[in-house]
């Protein structure tokens, strides 16, 4: 079960059938777990990488149960790691999601024929290994900036005063010269 994002199938289809980007996101928004608010600058930066890291599952034509082990690997990492400060650094991370996707790599008794299966081939542990590189460590700093650095919140109060333009003089007024 998923904290962010309960990746069930009947979501993942349609994920996967919605075309539009735009209408992806809003579905992905909907069912999060994610407490998300446009206003919310942390919450926004963690709906993003969940939706980047669905996007990945998509694109690479991942089956709802390598894209479910997907999201649960990089939300252990995420939730442990980047939410963990004091304690965490990018060479931890690497080192949970190693140990993270070794479990999922273990191969798997298939009940019909009784023959042993890998949930994912050795070109999508690679493909999945540089997406996690290129994006999670590679903005690891940034991700816990953003994610556990309280800020100072300052508001700004300006009172601007609008007033009607000023009517136009009659064109039978004008003169030739006014502009000069």
């Amino acid at each position: 079960m998923s904290l962010w994002l309960n990746l069930t199938e009947d979501l993942f289809t349609q994920l996967a059938s919605t075309e539009s980007e735009e209408e992806q996101w809003k579905i992905a928004c909907d069912s999060s777990a994610i407490e998300f608010a446009d206003d919310n600058p942390r919450s926004h930066v963690i709906m993003e990488a969940v939706f980047f890291y669905l996007r990945f599952c998509m694109d690479s034509k991942y089956s709802y149960d390598q894209s479910k082990s997907v999201m649960e690997i990089m939300q252990t990492v995420f939730m442990n790691c980047i939410f963990n400060t004091s304690e965490s650094t990018s060479e931890s991370a690497i080192a949970m999601f190693k140990e993270e996707l070794k479990g999922r790599l273990a191969l798997q008794t298939n009940d019909v024929n009784k023959t042993m299966t890998s949930l994912f081939t050795i070109h999508q542990v690679k493909d999945f290994t540089v997406f996690f590189s290129n994006n999670m460590i590679k903005n690891f700093v940034a991700y816990q900036y953003v994610c556990c650095e309280n800020y100072e919140e300052k508001i700004d109060v300006r009172n601007i005063s609008i007033g009607t333009p000023l009517a136009p003089l009659p064109l039978m007024q004008a003169n030739e010269n006014a502009d000069q």
